[in-house]
């Protein structure tokens, strides 16, 4: 019967973890002790021995994915394409191996760049309508899991191939849907000049001010003497007289009295 606390710590010991900065060392110590004339190590085994906590398979895989070479990142020169080739021609796809032949990159770069790229073997044919339509349908079905949707629907293509395509395929499909209810795609939409639409101007004002109505008043009148043969005419609420002439009227002048 196991004893359940050191099946717990066997379970704990394989949980993955991050290597530390004295782990490194060691393996590269351990490396240059055991194998160190071998440009491709090989004897993990007895270099695990000097890393407390890691088996051989993890010394391995962080030799040549890690600390075999300087890491190059972008893209691949025509040199590191051609040490490929010749790995991959002498070893199959032994990653780790391979790593160790380019120089200059990991064991996921190099899997990834012959994959994607360099392997002869990829259908590199024009997709036709009939492919578009599947590989549509096909996302729908199952998601954007391109390696499970080119095993499956286009056996030879790549992932990056189908990821590439279907991309191309929905911006095209949703610039002409755009098109088609008159807005204008993102792209585009720089170019278009707003125009501002001004308030219509506000109707002329008057120069002078509209008086309110005032119903007529009798105008006041006093009289001269008849030879004068004019009078005078004042309007109540107008600093203004206005003599006109007249007929004289009969006004005697004196007033008889009458005695009662």
């Amino acid at each position: 019967m196991s004893d359940p606390l050191s099946a717990m710590s066997m379970q704990g010991s394989r949980e993955r973890r991050a290597w530390t900065i004295a782990e490194d060392e060691a393996l590269r110590q351990a490396v240059e002790l055991e194998d160190g004339d071998n440009p491709a190590p090989s004897k993990w085994f007895a270099i695990s021995k000097h890393v407390p906590g890691r088996t051989n398979k993890d010394c391995r895989k962080r030799w040549f994915a890690k600390m075999a070479s300087d890491v190059t990142k972008g893209g691949w020169a025509p040199d590191e394409d051609d040490r490929l080739r010749s790995a991959i021609d002498q070893y199959g796809p032994r990653w780790s191996m391979i790593a160790s032949c380019v120089g200059t990159r990991n064991s996921d770069q190099c899997a990834k760049r012959w994959t994607d790229t360099l392997n002869p073997a990829i259908d590199r044919t024009s997709w036709t309508p009939e492919a578009d339509a599947a590989l549509i349908k096909a996302v729908e079905d199952h998601g954007k899991v391109w390696t499970k949707i080119v095993k499956q629907y286009f056996p030879g293509r790549t992932g990056l191939s189908a990821k590439n395509r279907y991309n191309s395929i929905t911006r095209v499909n949703g610039e002409a849907s755009r098109s088609i209810r008159g807005v204008s795609s993102p792209r585009a939409s720089h170019h278009v000049k707003v125009e501002r639409l001004e308030p219509p101007p506000a109707p002329p004002t008057s120069s002078y001010r509209v008086q309110p109505q005032m119903q007529p008043v009798p105008p006041l009148l006093s009289y001269a003497p008849p030879e004068h043969g004019r009078t005078m005419e004042a309007y109540p609420g107008s600093a203004m007289y206005t003599l006109r002439h007249i007929p004289a009227l009969s006004v005697p002048h004196q007033v008889q009295s009458h005695s009662p």
